[in-house]
Protein backbone atom coordinates (compact mmCIF):
# COMPACT_ATOMS: atom_id res chain seq x y z
CA UNK A 1 0.00 0.00 0.00
CA UNK A 2 1.38 3.27 -1.25
CA UNK A 3 1.14 5.98 1.91
CA UNK A 4 1.80 8.59 -0.40
CA UNK A 5 1.09 8.23 -4.02
CA UNK A 6 2.60 10.47 -6.76
CA UNK A 7 0.92 12.33 -9.44
CA UNK A 8 -1.25 9.62 -12.17
CA UNK A 9 1.13 10.50 -14.87
CA UNK A 10 -1.37 9.76 -17.32
CA UNK A 11 -3.95 12.35 -16.48
CA UNK A 12 -3.32 15.85 -17.71
CA UNK A 13 -3.83 18.06 -14.26
CA UNK A 14 -5.47 17.68 -11.30
CA UNK A 15 -4.13 17.17 -7.41
CA UNK A 16 -3.01 13.87 -6.75
CA UNK A 17 -5.58 11.47 -5.37
CA UNK A 18 -5.07 11.09 -1.57
CA UNK A 19 -2.64 14.37 -1.65
CA UNK A 20 -1.30 15.72 1.66
CA UNK A 21 -3.54 18.72 2.49
CA UNK A 22 -3.07 21.45 5.42
CA UNK A 23 -5.67 20.95 7.12
CA UNK A 24 -4.06 19.35 10.14
CA UNK A 25 -3.36 21.28 13.13
CA UNK A 26 -2.18 20.78 16.38
CA UNK A 27 -3.15 22.68 19.25
CA UNK A 28 -1.91 21.66 23.24
CA UNK A 29 -5.18 22.16 24.86
CA UNK A 30 -5.90 22.59 29.16
CA UNK A 31 -9.57 22.89 29.29
CA UNK A 32 -12.37 21.29 28.49
CA UNK A 33 -13.23 18.37 25.41
CA UNK A 34 -15.52 19.85 23.29
CA UNK A 35 -16.92 18.25 20.37
CA UNK A 36 -19.17 20.05 17.36
CA UNK A 37 -20.60 18.17 15.05
CA UNK A 38 -22.16 19.89 12.07
CA UNK A 39 -25.14 18.77 9.53
CA UNK A 40 -24.86 18.57 5.67
CA UNK A 41 -25.49 22.21 5.35
CA UNK A 42 -22.96 23.55 7.64
CA UNK A 43 -24.57 24.08 10.93
CA UNK A 44 -23.98 23.12 14.35
CA UNK A 45 -26.21 20.47 15.11
CA UNK A 46 -24.75 19.43 18.54
CA UNK A 47 -22.82 20.29 20.70
CA UNK A 48 -20.67 18.62 24.17
CA UNK A 49 -18.11 18.80 26.36
CA UNK A 50 -15.47 16.26 28.38
CA UNK A 51 -13.91 17.49 31.27
CA UNK A 52 -10.60 16.68 31.96
CA UNK A 53 -7.07 17.38 33.41
CA UNK A 54 -3.70 18.45 32.61
CA UNK A 55 -3.39 16.00 29.02
CA UNK A 56 -2.58 17.26 25.41
CA UNK A 57 -5.82 17.71 23.18
CA UNK A 58 -5.73 18.59 19.66
CA UNK A 59 -7.83 19.98 16.93
CA UNK A 60 -9.27 18.29 13.60
CA UNK A 61 -10.53 20.91 11.22
CA UNK A 62 -12.76 19.50 8.57
CA UNK A 63 -15.94 20.56 6.56
CA UNK A 64 -17.68 18.07 8.52
CA UNK A 65 -16.40 17.55 11.97
CA UNK A 66 -14.28 19.47 14.34
CA UNK A 67 -13.25 17.96 17.19
CA UNK A 68 -10.95 18.70 20.04
CA UNK A 69 -9.38 14.54 21.24
CA UNK A 70 -8.00 13.68 24.74
CA UNK A 71 -5.74 10.66 24.87
CA UNK A 72 -7.79 7.37 23.83
CA UNK A 73 -10.95 9.10 22.21
CA UNK A 74 -12.01 7.76 18.69
CA UNK A 75 -11.74 10.23 16.17
CA UNK A 76 -12.32 10.48 12.68
CA UNK A 77 -16.29 10.16 12.31
CA UNK A 78 -18.03 9.14 9.54
CA UNK A 79 -21.82 8.96 9.81
CA UNK A 80 -21.15 9.05 13.87
CA UNK A 81 -19.12 6.08 13.60
CA UNK A 82 -15.27 5.84 14.38
CA UNK A 83 -12.72 5.23 11.61
CA UNK A 84 -10.13 4.51 13.20
CA UNK A 85 -8.77 4.50 16.98
CA UNK A 86 -5.92 6.68 17.45
CA UNK A 87 -3.81 7.73 20.35
CA UNK A 88 -3.13 11.85 19.93
CA UNK A 89 -1.27 12.57 22.77
CA UNK A 90 2.08 13.24 24.39
CA UNK A 91 2.39 10.50 26.70
CA UNK A 92 3.38 6.96 25.58
CA UNK A 93 0.84 4.76 23.75
CA UNK A 94 -0.34 1.79 25.57
CA UNK A 95 0.43 -0.26 22.86
CA UNK A 96 2.46 0.98 19.78
CA UNK A 97 1.42 -2.04 17.77
CA UNK A 98 -2.20 -1.54 18.03
CA UNK A 99 -1.61 2.05 17.43
CA UNK A 100 -0.19 1.52 13.97
CA UNK A 101 -2.08 -1.03 12.89
CA UNK A 102 -4.68 0.89 13.44
CA UNK A 103 -3.55 3.65 11.53
CA UNK A 104 -3.01 1.23 8.59
CA UNK A 105 -5.95 -0.24 8.55
CA UNK A 106 -7.37 3.80 8.59
CA UNK A 107 -5.71 4.56 5.60
CA UNK A 108 -7.36 0.98 4.09
CA UNK A 109 -10.53 2.44 4.46
CA UNK A 110 -10.03 5.80 3.30
CA UNK A 111 -8.69 4.60 0.02
CA UNK A 112 -11.95 2.71 -0.54
CA UNK A 113 -14.34 5.93 0.65
CA UNK A 114 -16.05 7.29 -3.02
CA UNK A 115 -16.12 10.87 -1.58
CA UNK A 116 -12.64 12.33 -3.17
CA UNK A 117 -12.88 14.67 -0.31
CA UNK A 118 -13.43 12.56 2.82
CA UNK A 119 -10.59 10.70 0.99
CA UNK A 120 -7.64 13.17 0.60
CA UNK A 121 -8.85 13.92 4.50
CA UNK A 122 -8.61 10.34 5.69
CA UNK A 123 -5.05 9.92 4.00
CA UNK A 124 -3.74 13.11 5.25
CA UNK A 125 -4.94 12.93 8.59
CA UNK A 126 -3.60 9.39 9.33
CA UNK A 127 -0.26 9.41 8.33
CA UNK A 128 -0.39 12.73 10.19
CA UNK A 129 -1.33 11.17 13.20
CA UNK A 130 1.63 8.32 12.90
CA UNK A 131 4.81 10.85 12.33
CA UNK A 132 3.41 13.63 14.49
CA UNK A 133 2.09 11.31 17.74
CA UNK A 134 5.22 8.85 17.86
CA UNK A 135 7.95 11.27 18.23
CA UNK A 136 5.97 13.37 21.09
CA UNK A 137 5.46 9.63 22.76
CA UNK A 138 8.81 8.02 22.05
CA UNK A 139 12.05 8.28 20.63
CA UNK A 140 11.12 5.43 18.80
CA UNK A 141 10.55 5.00 15.18
CA UNK A 142 10.17 1.50 13.12
CA UNK A 143 7.75 0.14 10.34
CA UNK A 144 5.50 -2.07 11.84
CA UNK A 145 3.84 -5.15 9.18
CA UNK A 146 1.95 -7.83 10.12
CA UNK A 147 4.64 -10.25 11.12
CA UNK A 148 7.39 -8.29 13.22
CA UNK A 149 10.57 -9.41 14.98
CA UNK A 150 9.87 -8.64 18.13
CA UNK A 151 7.36 -9.04 21.12
CA UNK A 152 6.05 -5.45 21.50
CA UNK A 153 6.71 -2.19 21.36
CA UNK A 154 5.63 -0.78 24.25
CA UNK A 155 9.36 0.78 25.30
CA UNK A 156 9.56 2.27 29.33
CA UNK A 157 9.64 6.06 27.99
CA UNK A 158 8.08 7.98 30.65
CA UNK A 159 9.58 11.24 32.16
CA UNK A 160 7.29 10.57 35.09
CA UNK A 161 8.25 7.20 35.62
CA UNK A 162 12.13 7.83 36.82
CA UNK A 163 15.15 6.22 39.07
CA UNK A 164 17.02 7.10 41.86
CA UNK A 165 19.23 5.49 44.31
CA UNK A 166 20.01 5.52 48.02
CA UNK A 167 23.30 5.32 49.63
CA UNK A 168 23.48 4.06 53.15
CA UNK A 169 25.45 4.18 56.28
CA UNK A 170 29.58 4.72 55.51
CA UNK A 171 30.35 5.29 59.31
CA UNK A 172 31.27 2.86 62.53
CA UNK A 173 34.31 1.39 61.60
CA UNK A 174 34.13 2.95 57.75
CA UNK A 175 36.46 0.91 54.99
CA UNK A 176 38.36 3.28 53.24
CA UNK A 177 37.87 4.15 49.52
CA UNK A 178 34.47 2.38 49.67
CA UNK A 179 32.16 5.31 50.12
CA UNK A 180 34.06 7.32 47.50
CA UNK A 181 34.25 4.57 44.41
CA UNK A 182 30.44 4.18 44.97
CA UNK A 183 30.47 7.87 43.78
CA UNK A 184 31.96 6.55 40.42
CA UNK A 185 29.84 3.90 40.57
CA UNK A 186 26.42 5.93 40.95
CA UNK A 187 27.82 8.18 38.26
CA UNK A 188 28.00 4.92 35.98
CA UNK A 189 24.09 4.47 36.56
CA UNK A 190 22.88 8.22 35.70
CA UNK A 191 19.98 8.27 38.15
CA UNK A 192 17.90 11.51 38.41
CA UNK A 193 19.02 11.81 42.17
CA UNK A 194 20.77 10.26 44.94
CA UNK A 195 19.06 10.37 48.44
CA UNK A 196 21.05 9.45 51.95
CA UNK A 197 19.28 7.96 55.32
CA UNK A 198 22.15 9.34 57.15
CA UNK A 199 26.15 8.60 58.89
CA UNK A 200 27.59 10.29 56.69
CA UNK A 201 30.39 11.51 58.81
CA UNK A 202 32.48 9.69 61.73
CA UNK A 203 31.25 12.90 64.15
CA UNK A 204 31.84 12.09 67.54
CA UNK A 205 34.06 14.61 68.20
CA UNK A 206 34.02 17.83 70.15
CA UNK A 207 36.25 19.66 68.07
CA UNK A 208 34.48 22.15 65.45
CA UNK A 209 37.71 22.08 63.18
CA UNK A 210 37.62 18.43 62.98
CA UNK A 211 34.02 18.25 62.44
CA UNK A 212 34.03 20.50 59.53
CA UNK A 213 37.47 18.85 58.08
CA UNK A 214 35.13 15.47 57.73
CA UNK A 215 32.47 17.49 56.53
CA UNK A 216 34.90 19.11 53.85
CA UNK A 217 35.78 15.61 53.07
CA UNK A 218 32.76 14.22 52.57
CA UNK A 219 31.20 17.29 50.67
CA UNK A 220 34.14 16.62 48.10
CA UNK A 221 33.08 13.07 47.44
CA UNK A 222 29.40 13.56 46.73
CA UNK A 223 29.88 16.74 44.42
CA UNK A 224 31.81 14.03 42.28
CA UNK A 225 28.44 13.22 41.63
CA UNK A 226 26.93 14.13 37.69
CA UNK A 227 23.33 14.39 39.54
CA UNK A 228 21.89 15.70 42.81
CA UNK A 229 22.81 14.50 46.55
CA UNK A 230 20.28 14.60 49.28
CA UNK A 231 21.53 14.73 52.92
CA UNK A 232 19.70 13.07 55.66
CA UNK A 233 21.03 13.53 59.15
CA UNK A 234 22.41 10.23 61.09
CA UNK A 235 23.62 10.28 64.63
CA UNK A 236 26.87 10.02 63.63
CA UNK A 237 26.12 13.70 62.01
CA UNK A 238 24.09 15.33 64.82
CA UNK A 239 24.77 14.09 68.37
CA UNK A 240 25.14 16.76 71.08
CA UNK A 241 24.90 20.84 70.48
CA UNK A 242 27.80 21.15 68.45
CA UNK A 243 26.74 19.03 65.72
CA UNK A 244 23.58 20.68 65.36
CA UNK A 245 25.69 24.21 65.19
CA UNK A 246 28.32 22.71 62.40
CA UNK A 247 24.86 20.78 60.46
CA UNK A 248 22.69 24.49 60.76
CA UNK A 249 25.84 26.21 59.28
CA UNK A 250 26.65 24.08 56.87
CA UNK A 251 23.24 22.92 55.65
CA UNK A 252 20.62 24.71 57.19
CA UNK A 253 17.77 22.34 58.22
CA UNK A 254 17.71 19.15 58.82
CA UNK A 255 14.11 17.90 57.80
CA UNK A 256 12.87 18.86 54.67
CA UNK A 257 10.69 17.89 51.43
CA UNK A 258 10.77 18.55 47.82
CA UNK A 259 8.43 17.10 44.99
CA UNK A 260 9.68 15.49 41.80
CA UNK A 261 7.26 14.53 39.01
CA UNK A 262 4.01 14.46 41.03
CA UNK A 263 6.02 12.15 44.03
CA UNK A 264 6.93 13.52 47.48
CA UNK A 265 10.15 12.71 49.37
CA UNK A 266 10.09 13.52 52.89
CA UNK A 267 13.66 13.59 54.58
CA UNK A 268 13.61 13.21 58.42
CA UNK A 269 15.52 13.75 61.73
CA UNK A 270 15.40 11.44 64.35
CA UNK A 271 18.17 12.81 66.27
CA UNK A 272 15.24 15.35 67.40
CA UNK A 273 16.89 15.91 70.26
CA UNK A 274 19.73 13.92 69.91
CA UNK A 275 20.74 10.67 72.22
CA UNK A 276 22.56 12.65 74.56
CA UNK A 277 19.28 14.97 75.50
CA UNK A 278 16.65 11.69 75.01
CA UNK A 279 18.36 9.23 77.45
CA UNK A 280 18.67 6.74 75.16
CA UNK A 281 19.37 5.53 71.60
CA UNK A 282 16.29 4.47 69.71
CA UNK A 283 15.44 8.01 67.41
CA UNK A 284 13.26 10.49 68.44
CA UNK A 285 10.44 13.11 65.93
CA UNK A 286 10.24 16.04 67.99
CA UNK A 287 6.78 17.86 68.30
CA UNK A 288 7.67 20.37 66.28
CA UNK A 289 8.90 18.17 63.13
CA UNK A 290 5.29 16.26 63.69
CA UNK A 291 3.75 19.26 63.21
CA UNK A 292 5.31 20.08 60.39
CA UNK A 293 4.85 16.32 58.68
CA UNK A 294 1.27 16.82 59.51
CA UNK A 295 0.76 19.97 57.51
CA UNK A 296 2.48 18.67 54.97
CA UNK A 297 0.87 15.22 54.30
CA UNK A 298 -2.86 17.16 55.15
CA UNK A 299 -2.89 18.86 51.72
CA UNK A 300 -0.76 16.29 49.55
CA UNK A 301 -2.15 14.43 46.62
CA UNK A 302 1.23 13.13 45.47
CA UNK A 303 0.58 9.79 43.79
CA UNK A 304 3.25 8.42 46.29
CA UNK A 305 5.10 9.93 49.37
CA UNK A 306 9.05 8.50 50.18
CA UNK A 307 9.96 8.83 53.94
CA UNK A 308 14.09 8.62 54.28
CA UNK A 309 15.31 8.96 57.66
CA UNK A 310 18.48 7.16 59.93
CA UNK A 311 17.10 5.61 62.97
CA UNK A 312 14.31 2.60 61.81
CA UNK A 313 12.00 3.79 64.45
CA UNK A 314 9.58 1.38 64.04
CA UNK A 315 11.58 -1.89 65.19
CA UNK A 316 11.83 0.13 68.97
CA UNK A 317 7.96 1.44 69.02
CA UNK A 318 5.93 0.22 71.55
CA UNK A 319 2.96 2.13 72.81
CA UNK A 320 2.32 5.84 72.51
CA UNK A 321 3.21 6.83 76.53
CA UNK A 322 6.96 5.69 77.58
CA UNK A 323 7.15 4.14 74.40
CA UNK A 324 11.39 3.54 73.25
CA UNK A 325 10.44 5.40 70.02
CA UNK A 326 7.55 7.66 68.93
CA UNK A 327 7.19 6.02 65.87
CA UNK A 328 3.08 5.46 66.46
CA UNK A 329 3.28 9.06 66.41
CA UNK A 330 4.53 9.16 63.16
CA UNK A 331 2.19 6.44 62.07
CA UNK A 332 -0.50 8.72 63.53
CA UNK A 333 0.05 11.37 61.31
CA UNK A 334 0.67 9.09 58.27
CA UNK A 335 -2.79 7.75 59.15
CA UNK A 336 -4.37 5.94 56.28
CA UNK A 337 -2.06 6.38 53.70
CA UNK A 338 -0.82 3.39 52.02
CA UNK A 339 1.04 4.81 49.19
CA UNK A 340 3.82 5.00 51.42
CA UNK A 341 7.91 3.44 50.90
CA UNK A 342 10.01 4.40 53.83
CA UNK A 343 13.79 4.18 54.02
CA UNK A 344 16.16 4.09 57.09
CA UNK A 345 19.75 2.70 57.78
CA UNK A 346 21.40 2.74 61.05
CA UNK A 347 22.16 -1.16 62.41
CA UNK A 348 24.55 -1.71 59.20
CA UNK A 349 22.05 -4.93 58.35
CA UNK A 350 19.58 -5.20 55.75
CA UNK A 351 15.65 -6.01 56.03
CA UNK A 352 12.46 -5.14 54.76
CA UNK A 353 8.91 -5.03 57.32
CA UNK A 354 5.72 -4.61 56.24
CA UNK A 355 3.52 -2.80 58.80
CA UNK A 356 0.21 -1.24 58.07
CA UNK A 357 0.30 -2.12 54.35
CA UNK A 358 3.50 -0.51 53.79
CA UNK A 359 7.13 -1.50 52.78
CA UNK A 360 9.97 -0.70 55.17
CA UNK A 361 13.16 -0.86 54.89
CA UNK A 362 16.04 -1.10 56.64
CA UNK A 363 19.49 -0.51 54.47
CA UNK A 364 22.66 -1.94 55.19
CA UNK A 365 25.90 -0.43 54.34
CA UNK A 366 27.66 1.86 51.74
CA UNK A 367 31.20 1.52 53.40
CA UNK A 368 30.26 1.43 56.85
CA UNK A 369 32.07 -1.12 59.50
CA UNK A 370 30.57 -4.17 58.55
CA UNK A 371 31.90 -7.91 58.65
CA UNK A 372 30.08 -8.38 54.96
CA UNK A 373 29.20 -12.19 55.39
CA UNK A 374 26.70 -12.06 52.64
CA UNK A 375 22.86 -11.53 51.82
CA UNK A 376 21.82 -14.18 54.04
CA UNK A 377 22.94 -12.29 57.37
CA UNK A 378 21.52 -8.91 55.57
CA UNK A 379 25.75 -7.46 55.47
CA UNK A 380 26.74 -6.11 52.53
CA UNK A 381 27.66 -3.41 50.73
CA UNK A 382 25.48 -1.59 48.22
CA UNK A 383 23.48 1.00 47.32
CA UNK A 384 19.51 1.16 46.23
CA UNK A 385 18.13 1.59 42.82
CA UNK A 386 14.26 2.73 42.99
CA UNK A 387 12.25 2.72 39.75
CA UNK A 388 8.85 4.71 40.15
CA UNK A 389 6.16 3.88 38.15
CA UNK A 390 2.69 4.56 37.50
CA UNK A 391 1.67 1.44 40.41
CA UNK A 392 4.10 2.50 42.97
CA UNK A 393 8.22 1.82 43.02
CA UNK A 394 10.63 -1.25 42.03
CA UNK A 395 13.20 -1.62 44.24
CA UNK A 396 16.73 -3.49 43.07
CA UNK A 397 19.68 -3.85 45.52
CA UNK A 398 22.79 -3.11 43.76
CA UNK A 399 25.76 -4.87 45.07
CA UNK A 400 28.89 -2.39 44.91
CA UNK A 401 30.89 -5.37 43.64
CA UNK A 402 28.62 -5.96 40.76
CA UNK A 403 28.95 -2.44 39.11
CA UNK A 404 32.12 -2.53 36.96
CA UNK A 405 32.74 0.08 34.32
CA UNK A 406 33.01 -1.42 30.43
CA UNK A 407 36.68 -2.55 31.13
CA UNK A 408 36.40 -5.12 33.58
CA UNK A 409 40.29 -5.82 32.81
CA UNK A 410 41.04 -2.62 34.55
CA UNK A 411 38.64 -2.44 36.97
CA UNK A 412 40.07 -5.65 38.26
CA UNK A 413 43.16 -4.35 38.67
CA UNK A 414 41.79 -1.60 40.41
CA UNK A 415 40.14 -3.37 42.87
CA UNK A 416 43.09 -5.58 43.54
CA UNK A 417 45.21 -2.56 44.53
Amino acid sequence: MTLFPGRDRSKPSGRPEGAITSFWRFRPRYDTLRTKEKDASGRLSRASAYPFRKANSYQLNAHIIERKLETGEKLLMKDKKPVAELLLTQRRPKNFFTHTRSISRGLEFASSLRSGAMKRIMAAALPACLWATVPACSPLSIAVRDQNPWTHLDIKYRQENFHFIIVTDRTGGPRNGVFRDAMEQINLLQPAFVMSVGDLIEGGSDDPAKLNDEWVEFSQMVRSLHMPFFYTPGNHDIYNNLSIDVWQNRFGRSYYHFTYHDVLFIILNTEDPPSDQLGHSNGWIGKAQLAWLNTLLKHGDERWTFLFMHKPLWLAATDQHGEESNWSDVEAVLGDRNRITIFAGHHHAYSKTTRNGRALYRLATTGGGSNLTGPADGLFDHVVWVTMTDTGPIIANLMLDGIWTDDPVVEAERRAR
